[in-house]
């Protein structure tokens, strides 16, 4: 009987720790214009964004679902606004088998994590306060390096 509830146990750990949910503060959408990004202003939306293996889920009404199918490796730059961040990039395709990139992004001087859906002319970014850090690039499940 303790064999089994440890087993039992051992699963729901494995599965609750397999699975990790944020909630997003804003969302900002981009269109390729003239050859370069031109962003729309960020729009207050609390979402529920779930990471589950190679799997994304976003909960908005388009019940977007990202597959992760290659690392690209870690990303480093500065932004429009002078904010540095360190990301992580993937191959991915989307509910409707469009190909896109799925792009995670910390800013630690500014306390911000986004979550990149990104086509060949349009994005989708979305804004979560706050992080931590490096550990949000390795999410148990998704690809890692």
């Amino acid at each position: 009987m303790k064999k089994t509830i440890l087993i039992g146990l051992l699963f729901l750990s494995f599965v609750a720790n397999s699975q990790k949910y944020i909630t997003t503060t804003s969302l900002q959408t981009g269109i390729i214009s003239n050859g370069n990004w031109k962003w729309y202003d960020p729009q207050e939306i609390s979402l529920t964004i779930k990471l589950d293996n190679y799997d994304i889920y976003i909960y908005d009404k388009a019940n977007t679902h990202i597959v992760c199918y290659e690392d690209l490796g870690e990303v480093k730059g500065t932004d429009d606004d002078g904010d540095s961040y360190t990301g992580r990039k993937w191959k991915a395709y989307d509910e409707k088998g469009k190909k896109c990139f799925f792009i995670m992004q910390f800013y630690s001087n500014i306390k911000l994590t986004a979550y990149y859906v990104m086509y060949n002319d349009l994005c989708f970014r979305y804004y979560i306060k706050g992080g931590s850090g490096a550990s949000n690039f390795l999410q148990p499940g998704l690809p890692k390096p």
